[in-house]
């Protein structure tokens, strides 16, 4: 449960701030410095709704831990809490069930997340029961094989490449996530992805259960936190939120890429305010001796972002609104802005296969939700 609480923190952060350059990115090879879009009037792409599933009865969701969409736009949901996968038709009907509860074959102790391998099946990962399961299309169970990580994470960020290569994450401790793995087809690793060292400005909570005393750390309001996913050709899109400088890193390490774009810093807005200082009052609560003036003065510039499974890169910043993303071309070009219909959350991802593109709300309620729409490509 750390984990995931600290991979929704981290992939849920606050936004904006830039990257201008006095000439220090003037080195850089392959820096895609980008200001104007490149979609002309009439190109810009749209998003539609089509369906919002969970609303109503027996669709409601426990805890959604991740959505896919296979290749004929059908929307399937991974629910943690019941540990199976409901499948819905891009309306939003109901289709079918897949695996449930308990620890045999076919079955979920600890769902944590899935994707499509290039053959077509969906693999799920169970972190209690260390495997993964492969399915069909029609829900039937057609594989089983061992996970070899010791790591459990959820929602789960990976999956596969284009070429068919598994990648899982690479060890973890109280800072995070240590790297990614990435397996060849009879699941032997190939070669490792370590991410670069980042220390968040975080402070101390002690707490006291009788004998037992713990420490955790809690990240202050408006710090920067460290930013990536998986590109489906195989690299490492990661960043850092207080500047709009996104790397991509191969396996091997290095930058192979880097794509940037001119945002303004922003001070935070007065609700942003009241919100950390709540934020610092329940810190000092659990024992953690917290400084007002240390609070950076300026909000991070980058929310969030992800990878469509077209190598397309969707960016989020507080700037654009809660709504708006900045989508890239995978070479780095700058495309233009699409607005959603609704504020997606960031964890799980949104995932966008074609032109079907799906993602997680909350209602008034916090009940969670999930938005299905279509993307609007003019000249396709």
């Amino acid at each position: 449960m750390q984990f995931y609480q600290r991979l929704a923190r981290r992939l849920a952060s606050l936004t904006v701030m830039v990257v201008s350059c006095s000439g220090c990115e003037d080195e850089d090879a392959g820096v895609n410095r980008n200001a104007a879009p490149a979609w002309a009037n009439g190109q810009e792409w749209r998003v539609e709704r089509m369906a919002v599933i969970g609303a109503v009865g027996d669709q409601e969701f426990g805890r959604i831990v991740d959505v896919a969409l296979d290749a004929g736009g059908r929307v399937w949901v991974a629910d943690g809490l019941k540990n199976e996968i409901r499948v819905f038709s891009p309306e939003g009907r109901a289709v079918r069930t897949v695996g449930r509860k308990g620890g045999g074959p076919g079955e979920f102790l600890m769902l944590a997340g899935m994707d499509w391998d290039p053959a077509g099946r969906l693999w799920t990962v169970d972190g209690a029961s260390a495997r993964y399961s492969v399915w069909d299309t029609a829900g039937t169970l057609v594989a089983e094989h061992r996970r070899n990580i010791d790591t459990s994470i959820s929602p789960w960020p990976l999956g596969f490449d284009h070429q068919g290569r598994l990648y899982d994450v690479l060890g973890a401790s109280e800072a995070g996530i240590g790297g990614v793995v990435r397996h060849d087809s009879l699941l032997q690793p190939l070669d490792t992805f370590t991410f670069p060292v980042f220390v968040e400005s975080a402070v101390e909570r002690v707490s006291q259960t009788g004998d037992q005393r713990s420490v955790s750390r809690m990240v202050l309001p408006f710090a920067p936190t460290q930013l990536w996913v998986l590109d489906p050709n195989g690299s490492v899109w990661l960043a850092i939120t207080d500047r709009y400088r996104i790397e991509r890193h191969p396996m091997g390490g290095g930058i192979e890429r880097v794509i940037s774009r001119p945002v303004k810093s922003m001070a935070p807005n007065r609700l942003q305010r009241e919100s950390a200082l709540r934020q610092l009052r329940e810190m000092k609560k659990h024992g953690a001796t917290v400084d007002p003036s240390k609070l950076p003065s300026t909000v991070p510039v980058l929310a969030d972002f992800f990878a469509a499974s077209d190598g397309h890169l969707w960016v989020r910043t507080t700037s654009g609104g809660p709504s708006s993303y900045d989508v890239f071309h995978p070479s780095g070009t700058f495309l233009g802005q699409v607005r959603t219909p609704e504020r997606l959350l960031p964890s799980p991802a949104p995932v966008v296969r074609g032109d079907h593109m799906a993602g997680v709300v909350t209602d008034e309620d916090g009940v969670e939700l999930v938005v299905v729409m279509r993307i609007i490509r003019p000249g396709r």
